[in-house]
């Protein structure tokens, strides 16, 4: 006796449902009974599926990591050498339109990555504690440019909105790609709304979504009247590439990127569709405490200037440790140039100038750069280090280094922006 495995049941109404039935046997009085139970595990195969669901993405999303260093280390040199071809150029050159198509391809190419880190939910972020009513209010008149003239905007939000903890831009970057796919939608006009309010989920609800967490939660919501889903479409939402818009119009990344920011700021999205009947997106976000804040202001950017420093310089790539080089050296600096850590720490040590900052790769074959900046450090040969990586911050935290605590440049990255970093390091005082 044991386990019959899985049949199907047939509700009152029709509908069939998941059973998982078992047999025993015993004796009692001189008689074999049999004894027969059968469970209802709709909610059981509801979760398995839906773990199913996550883990695969979690593997996407794994590979889609692994290839950013390289990605970013080719897409560095790409954007950075054709910005110097431009320079050598005459005003009004042949050349220069094909360059200027060429750069804006490989900017394309890099917010392709963005946006696979994004879904990867290892994209490097700068949390803060945030007014979502405030986020959504200052989106409102970008999103009206986005609609058409046939579809009218709505904003419902509660003043009372709990304040939450993400990265501001990249949650306008959900709202921005949620408002879009809404707009697409409704091909023949209709109402967007966007709603902010506070909601409580319960041990039940959260014991049919994967991810989902009991507590106080920021609800934002958005509703279409467009033409709905099915689903078989509903089922395969989230899915990296997955997209039901025409060849050309559309990546299939927006709302898969929208699922691993969401996740990685700690929620988790709900999607409520039928055909016919619109759609609505609920985002919910745990609830935080402190002062929000919709903006961050960003300074304007202070003007390149060079020195007549001694630089060391680790890089694996030979491509990108030639063009940071390069750039380094046309701005007046002395470069000291590696390929590993274990080189780097051998040129400083021969070095006859004193080295006056460490420009350094956080993942490199043998020695990190993390261990390379402690030994020099320990030497007194470095005080000042300014890092640099392709990789995700999940693959450079448990190394030492936290963009938001360090002197962190994310790849790509222009030389201009390197240049003018070096500067504020060495112009800071020192700790």
């Amino acid at each position: 006796m044991g386990r019959l495995g899985a049949l199907s049941g047939l509700r009152a109404d029709g509908s069939e449902f998941p059973i998982e039935a078992s047999i025993s046997q015993v004796v009692a009085g001189g008689r074999k009974l049999m004894t027969v139970i059968l469970r209802d595990v709709t909610e059981r195969k509801k979760l398995e599926g839906q773990l199913l669901q996550s883990q695969k993405m979690e593997g996407i999303g794994r590979l889609a990591a692994g290839v950013a260093h390289d990605f970013n280390n080719l897409l560095m040199a790409m954007m950075n050498y054709l910005v110097l071809a431009g320079k050598h150029l005459e005003p009004g050159h042949a050349s220069l339109p094909a360059i200027g198509h060429a750069r804006e391809a490989a900017e394309r190419a890099a917010a392709l990555t963005r946006q696979l880190l994004a879904f990867a939910r290892k994209q490097s972020v700068l949390p803060r504690v945030l007014s979502p009513r405030e986020v959504v209010a200052g989106l409102e008149p970008m999103v009206q440019r986005l609609m058409s003239e046939d579809i009218s905007l709505r904003l419902v939000l509660d003043p009372d909105t709990w304040n939450v903890k993400a990265d501001a831009n990249q949650l306008e970057q959900v709202l921005v790609n949620v408002c879009v796919n809404a707009r697409d939608a409704m091909a023949g006009g209709g109402t967007l709304t966007i709603e902010t309010g506070n909601v409580v989920l319960g041990e039940a609800y959260c014991r049919t979504r994967v991810g989902a967490t009991p507590g106080e939660h920021v609800l934002i919501a958005v509703t279409d009247t467009g033409v709905g889903m099915t689903p078989e479409i509903l089922s395969n939402l989230f899915e990296p590439f997955f997209t039901t818009k025409p060849p050309g119009q559309g990546t299939g990344l927006g709302l898969a990127t929208c699922h691993g920011i969401i996740h990685q700021s700690g929620g988790h999205i709900a999607v409520y569709s039928e055909p016919g009947r619109g759609t609505t997106m609920k985002v919910f976000l745990p609830r935080a405490t402190g002062i929000g804040e919709a903006r961050v202001e960003r300074p304007a950017s202070a003007p390149v200037t060079g020195g007549s420093e001694t630089l060391l310089l680790a890089e694996d790539s030979p491509m990108v440790r030639e063009l940071i080089a390069d750039a380094l050296r046309a701005a007046g600096y002395t470069v000291i140039a590696a390929s590993t850590g274990e080189e780097a720490i051998k040129l400083a040590e021969a070095s006859a100038k004193p080295i006056a900052l460490l420009v350094t790769d956080v993942v490199m074959p043998g020695m990190s750069g993390v261990r390379l900046a402690e030994l020099l450090r320990e030497s007194g040969r470095v005080t000042r280090v300014i890092y640099m990586s392709g990789y995700t911050e999940a693959t450079i935290s448990p190394q030492g280094v936290e963009p938001e605590r360090s002197v962190f440049l994310s790849k790509p990255f222009s030389t201009d922006v390197l240049l003018q970093k070096v500067r504020e390091v060495l112009d800071a005082p020192q700790e």
